[in-house]
């Protein structure tokens, strides 16, 4: 069952349809990654670089981080 199916069945009184539409496409882009990349729970964070995207400046960290690994991904991907 998608986003839409259960707003329609819990009622849906926050969200425009385009809104809902909007919201619906960015989850369906996020499970496309997902499953892209082999991962199946949540949650998982990707800390990358915007500007400069590379292997060794980028973390996948299944699962919720701690402060500190949350962190150190973090300055990785700065370059520090």
């Amino acid at each position: 069952m998608g986003y839409k199916e259960i707003l329609d069945q819990q009622g849906n009184f926050l969200l425009t349809v385009e809104m809902r539409d909007q919201l619906q496409n960015v989850l369906d882009a996020n499970m496309m990654l997902a499953d892209k990349l082999n991962y199946s729970g949540t949650p998982v964070f990707i800390v990358m670089n915007m500007k400069n995207p590379q292997n060794k400046t980028t973390t996948i960290m299944p699962g919720a981080p701690d402060f500190y690994r949350l962190q150190q991904a973090i300055n990785k991907a700065k370059g520090n």
